[in-house]
Parts: structure tokens; sequence; C-alpha cells
């Protein structure tokens, strides 16, 4: 099993798979992306593009940034996700939802959204915009390439 970490996909599908293409995806992998995974809305064509995502073997995990659809995320049922509550949006696609601490093998992840929203003019959490990763046991995490800042962030602690 591994994680991979990307971020800011935007719903573009054809970038979110070249991120990946390379890789060797099971279905025991995890591709975390921080922040405005933005697949989950109400577009026709990132809905097909959700639908896409919808047949991969893997399992995809998002924490919400500033360009999320959060009453659309609200409305998914809330369910329990290795250790914390997370929106199940389909069975291969999880809403990591902030403030919660999730564990998968053996590391413990603390999700958290945040970033600068030009919309709203304010930064949400008062710190600098980067991502926190100490790797405590033999779980490969692989930080992929991000054309864009990930604005979200997630704790991996003991």
């Amino acid at each position: 099993m591994s994680i991979y970490i990307t971020g800011d996909t935007h719903s573009y599908y054809n970038e979110f798979m070249e991120r990946l293409n390379s890789l060797t995806l099971t279905p025991k992998d995890i591709v975390v992306v921080l922040g405005d995974f933005g697949f989950v809305c109400d577009n026709t064509t990132q809905a097909e593009n959700f639908k896409l995502l919808t047949r991969k073997d893997y399992t995809i995990a998002f924490t919400d940034g500033n360009h999320e659809d959060f009453d659309l995320l609200k409305s998914f049922p809330v369910c329990k996700w290795n250790g914390g509550k997370a929106h199940m949006i389909a069975p291969n696609i999880i809403h990591l939802m902030r403030g919660q601490i999730f564990t998968v093998e053996n590391k413990t992840f603390f999700a958290f959204g945040g970033g600068y929203s030009s919309l709203r003019q304010t930064l949400w959490l008062p710190l600098r915009l980067c991502i926190y990763l100490h790797v405590f046991s033999n779980i490969p995490i692989h930080l992929l390439k991000c054309q864009r800042l990930c604005a979200s962030y997630l704790l991996l602690f003991l």
C-alpha cells in the first residue's frame, strides 16, 4: 500500500490523470488531494469526469479547499473512515472532513482545510500555505508534482 499526495486538481481530469499515469496504483493505494478537488459539483462536464473517477480501483480522499461546493459536500452522508468522520461521495471517493483524525496503516493524519480565498478576501487559517509531513514508519508517502499551490493541509503525526 502507498499513499500519494497531490492537490488543487480543480476538476481538471486530464491534468489529474497525467499526475497519476506513471504510477501503478492498486486497490489498496490512496491518492490524497489537498484541497480544491473540484469534481463534486453540479456542472455537467465535471459530473462526467467525476463518473470516470468512480471507476478507478484505488481510493481518492480529499480535504476541502476554498473552491469547493460546500453545500453539496454537506449533502452527502457522514460516515466513519479510518477512525474519522468523512463524507462518502462514492465507494472510492471520500471527503475528509475538517478537524478529523484518520489512521491509515499505523499513520495518523489530521485533516484541515485552509488557504487564501480571493473571493472572500480572507485567510481561512492563520498559517503559512504548506504541508507538514513527518514520516515515522515504512509506508511509502509520495508527494506528486502540483502546478498550483496546495492551499489545504494534512498533518501526519504519531
